[in-house]
Order: C-alpha cells, then structure tokens, then sequence
C-alpha cells in the first residue's frame, strides 16, 4: 500500500509534491526554484492515473516514471527516523523532477514537528 502523500526535502531546483488518489488518479506538483529572485517563479502540474505492481508504483499520463518503496533515514535536531520514500527508478519528464527521492508527507510533518517541539522546550530550559 502506497501513502496519499509525497514530498520531496532534498532538491534545490524546486519543490516536488505528489498526491496518489484512491480513484488510482494523481496529481503531481513540481515548482520552480529561483536562485536569484529567491523565490519559487512557476509551477508546473500533471495528472494521470498510478497504478503498482507490488513494491513499484507507476505513473501515467503526459509522462511515465516509475519509483520504487524505500526508507530514508532523516534526522532533524536531536531526532531521528526512517521516512517511508518512494525511490526514483525512471522518468519521461524532461525537468529536474527525474532523479529525485519522495518521502511520505505526513511522517516527515511529525518529524519536523517533534524536533520543534523539542527545541522549543530546550529554549525555555535555557
């Protein structure tokens, strides 16, 4: 079983976000990071339908990639976990979106989250 939600943290580019609908359609988000204006300047959305083959999950429409489950180990101040990712293993895009590692939205929320709060209350200790 695949997650709803996906998101990239590692690529300079842009942001990459990926939503997988129990309708087998999806949604996919990638954003254009600018270096000079220090800003995200354009979006580009594609939708299609996903299907999976066991661990292997395989989108479809306008393009084709296909990623594999996967853990990645993140840590974030003082805490620690590994965030159920899906791994990229090929891709028709012709953006920098090919390549690049997606990770469960809603684990590595939590981890930010527990970091934060834990920083939080070791500012208040100090």
């Amino acid at each position: 079983m695949f997650a709803p939600e996906y998101v990239s943290i590692d690529c300079p580019q842009g942001d990459i976000s990926l939503i997988l609908k129990t309708d087998n359609s999806f949604k996919l988000e990638i954003k254009y990071w600018s270096q000079t204006e220090n800003r995200h300047t354009h979006a580009e959305r594609i939708n299609g339908t996903w299907s999976s083959k066991g661990e292997t999950l395989t989108l479809s429409g306008n393009v084709e990639l296909t990623y594999i489950k996967d853990k990645t180990d993140l840590t974030v101040g003082s805490r620690s976990a590994s965030i159920p990712s899906l791994k990229f293993l090929k891709g028709s895009l012709s953006t920098f979106a090919n390549g690049f590692e997606l990770v469960e939205r809603t684990k590595v929320d939590k981890l930010f989250l527990e970091a934060t709060k834990e920083q939080k209350k070791h500012n208040k200790a100090n």
